[in-house]
């Protein structure tokens, strides 16, 4: 998920071309055509994928969701028994301009995801920061055995409070926008 110019798919495949690979990518940055991978340009959790996968791979998705249960949950469904759900996405430990996104809802630490997950039914069984980019965090899940909840529903309150700050971030955006505008005058 989030594969964006598909390269890392593509990489992948290359690599081993026994696997099989599926690569979902709502708003892609390169249209392709290939035969090696298959590629799927949907809306992630309104489409409808028959297929169970060993690996779930998201590529700095989960902070673009409102809901990010929701998006837990449908990775979950996606997975066979024994899979594992990787998670990239920005980290908290070395702060970069990541952080003032405004299409970015949440940013994460180690507890938070892992309050995530046990709501989702998941469990994380590690999390480090990337090796190869010191501004992306790892996470890793699998189902979680245990009888627990399989959903949570954020209140009206929570979602007033994201629409709130993606509000405020979108003027900030701007804002900054018409700094570096007047800057580059000078």
């Amino acid at each position: 998920m989030g594969a964006g110019n598909f390269q890392t798919s593509l990489k992948i495949k290359e690599i081993n071309p026994e696997y099989k690979i599926t690569a979902l990518e709502n708003s892609p940055e390169l249209k392709i055509k290939t035969e090696c991978i298959s590629i799927i340009n949907k809306n992630f959790l309104s489409c409808n994928i028959e297929d169970k996968f060993d690996i779930l791979f998201s590529n700095h998705v989960i902070e673009h969701f409102l809901e990010p249960i929701k998006f837990l949950v449908k990775s979950k469904q996606l997975i066979k028994k024994n899979g594992l759900i990787i998670a990239c996405c920005p980290t908290y430990i070395n702060v970069s301009d990541e952080i003032l996104f405004s299409d970015h809802y949440y940013h994460f630490t180690k507890k938070s995801m892992a309050l995530l997950a046990r709501q989702a039914g998941l469990s994380l069984l590690c999390d480090f920061l990337s090796t190869w980019d010191k501004y992306s965090h790892i996470y890793i899940f699998k189902i979680n055995s245990k009888n627990l909840p399989s959903e949570y529903k954020f209140t009206k309150n929570h979602l007033d409070l994201f629409r709130k700050r993606k509000k405020i971030f979108s003027f900030w955006s701007e804002i900054d926008y018409r700094l570096c505008q007047n800057l580059k005058k000078i």
